[in-house]
């Protein structure tokens, strides 16, 4: 956690709260930006990716092996850089 953005000061279970809620916020941003980017397959699994990592949400995983069944590249080689993409 990045702690740069929250002031150990009276305010701080405020500030903490607040930080909680934004980062929330930003993996359901994530998760929707995800969503819209069907024409870019690399891009959406990057933003389910970083959902996935603020949430540990495990649905995301599976939506981008979805993606990745979707984008007709699951017969890539298993180190292309989309099927990398997709193994978080």
């Amino acid at each position: 956690m990045r702690t740069e953005y929250i002031v150990f000061n009276d305010n701080f279970d405020e500030s903490f709260s607040k930080f909680l809620r934004d980062v929330e916020e930003r993996a359901e941003h994530y998760e929707m930006m995800a969503d819209q980017l069907e024409r870019n397959p690399m891009l959406s699994l990057d933003y389910l990716r970083r959902a996935f990592l603020i949430t540990g949400n495990n649905e995301l995983r599976q939506s981008a092996k979805d993606l990745l069944k979707g984008a007709n590249v699951v017969h890539r080689a298993k180190n292309s850089v989309e099927v990398l993409a997709a193994g978080f």
